[in-house]
Parts: C-alpha cells; structure tokens; sequence
C-alpha cells in the first residue's frame, strides 16, 4: 500500500467537547477535511467537521461489536474480521480522500476508545499522527449531551471517563498537545502555536490571514453551557470525574509529568475494575432499550400499513366493497 505524504492530526475528545470547534480552527488554517463531512444541525451549526465515511466504518465496527457511540463499554477485540474489515476500509478513505494533502484532520468522538483500529492503518501507510485532545468540562459535557440526545448525566460520566482515559493512554506515544476548551476562545491564535510546536507542524495556511474567518467562526454563540468551576459538593460526588478533568487540565498547562502519568493510570486501573460490576447492568439495559424500540417501530410500521390500506380502500369504492363483502362472508367485523 502506497504510503501517505501528508500527516494526519488526529482531533480527540468527548462527545460535545469542543473538538468541533478545533477541527474547524485546523481546517481554517489549512487543514483538509475531506469530501464528504456530516451535515450541520440545530446542536452544530457550524458543522461537525466529520467525515461520513470515517463515522460510518467506526460505527459499523462498534455494531458488529454489540456497541453504539454511547455504550459505555470499550470495545475488545482489535484483531477479529470485523476489525480486519475496518482497517482496509479506512486504508482506502485514507487513499482516496487524503493522498495529495500536506496535512489532513480527522475528527470523530469515537476515535478516542478507537485508537487500536487505526494504529496499525497509520503504521502501514507510513504516516506518523499528529494529536489534540481537547479538554472540556464534564459537567457542561454532560449538559450538552442531555440536551441533544436525552442521555441521563450519570451515563455521560461514565463515556467521558472512558473517552478522555482511553484518548490519553492511547495517544502516549505520539506527538500530542493538549487544549483546553476556554482556551479556544481566550487564545486562538496561542493556541495554534503550541499545537504547531507540540505536534511539530506547520500550517499550511498562515494565521494573520486567516484570522476574520477563524474569529467570525470561534464566535460565542457556539458554546451553550458553562460550568468553570464544580459546583459545591459535586467533585466530592464524583471524584473520578474531577481528579481527570484536573489531571488533563495540568497537561494543557504544563505538560507531561512522572506523577501526571501515574495518577492518570490509576484512574484507568479503577475504571477498569469498576467496569467489572456496572457493565452487565449497562449490556443489559442497552438490550432493553433496543428491544423497547424494535417493538415501537414495529407497531409504527404497522400503524403506517393500516393508514396506507385505509387510503387505498377510500381510494377505490370496488375495492371497498370486496373487501367489505370478504369480511362478511367470514363472518368478521366490517
């Protein structure tokens, strides 16, 4: 397989972080995108900066895994068919979206608990990534993620845990750089200097130039929920939760450290023992729900059918009658 010539930046975080908002700063300082991104809604106006493509594959692996984006279980096996499937899958995106560009951003939530599907694509193309984990906090993440998909708080702590852990492990042996979300706003253009530096990259586009559309886009109508600091009590509640956000934060400001890495692993090893005892119950309230909107949309599905025949039969007074008279003969309702 032919290897790339450009470097992929790698734009990681959890569901409603901010990484919309960092892939659209990368793709305005000349950053590609690629062809095909997921269309802007009511919850993003400004656009995802998502390739379709890239979040279909992830999602086809995740479900062929028994997974959505929003169960809170990490996927396991990394060297199955359905994983084997995936890396030729994004092998050939890789090639056809992204084989002239100079550097190319690649942003998807779910690319946080999938680093294992994509290293070895990233090896056999040759390419060596670039990452940004944007850091933001959870309790606005988890306001957000009520508000647009109805996901109870208790869930989205549980996908940031394991999103932002799984990001920052994963991403240990690549160049990386960590950003806050205020900073995105504060300080843009800071901001695209230390990725550059961190990550050893150069824009393709120049900042000054870009910085009218940068700014007209980072504007703060984007950001909905805020929550700077923990409210009373709620870190005691959930400490897990704070020590991350507080760990991740010192890696944007200050960078790596012994004791950083240590405390960030501990956090991980007790997920991973608690995941033990709530992932059953989770497996098993998924399947519930699943099961629950079969049947609604088995019953939509009919209701669809009855109305469809009723129309017809109002349609056509021939077809009225020999159905009226079939009925009868059975000896059934009118």
């Amino acid at each position: 397989m032919a290897a790339l010539a450009g470097r992929p930046l790698l734009v990681l975080g959890m569901h409603r972080s901010g990484t919309s908002s960092f892939v659209g700063l990368a793709a305005r300082l000349g950053a590609e995108l690629g062809s095909d991104l997921l269309d802007a809604n009511e919850f993003n106006p400004r656009g995802y900066g998502e390739h379709r493509g890239v979040v279909e594959i992830h999602d086809r692996f995740l479900a062929a895994e028994g997974l959505r984006w929003d169960a809170p279980r990490r996927p396991e096996r990394w060297g199955g068919e359905a994983a084997q499937r995936a890396r030729a899958e994004l092998a050939g995106l890789l090639a056809r979206e992204f084989a002239a560009a100079t550097l190319f951003a690649l942003k998807d939530p779910r690319l946080c608990r999938l680093l294992p599907l994509w290293a070895p694509v990233f090896a056999d193309l040759g390419a060596r990534p670039a990452c940004v984990l944007v850091v933001r906090h959870p309790l606005e993440v988890a306001a957000s993620l009520e508000r647009r998909d109805g996901i109870e708080p208790a869930r989205s702590h549980l996908l940031y845990l394991e999103h932002m852990l799984a990001a920052e492990r994963e991403t240990r042996g690549w160049p990386r750089s960590v950003v806050a979300y205020d900073e995105l706003f504060a300080d843009w253009r800071g901001v695209a200097k230390r990725v550059a530096a961190e990550c050893g990259l150069r824009w393709p586009r120049d900042p000054e130039a870009a910085a009218p559309e940068i700014e007209a886009f980072l504007s703060g109508d984007l950001r909905h929920h805020r929550a700077a600091e923990w409210p009373p009590g709620e870190a005691a509640r959930f400490p897990w939760l704070a020590e991350l956000h507080e760990e991740l934060l010192a890696l944007a400001r200050r960078g790596p450290a012994p004791e950083r890495t240590q405390a960030l692993d501990r956090l991980g090893a007790s997920l991973t023992a608690a995941a033990a005892l709530y992932e059953p119950e989770l497996a098993a309230a998924d399947a519930r729900a699943a099961s629950d909107a079969a049947e609604r949309r088995r019953v939509a599905e009919e209701a669809r059918k009855a109305e469809r025949k009723r129309d017809r039969l109002a349609d056509s007074p021939w077809l009225w009658l020999r159905t009226f008279l079939r009925r009868r003969l059975r000896g059934g309702p009118v």
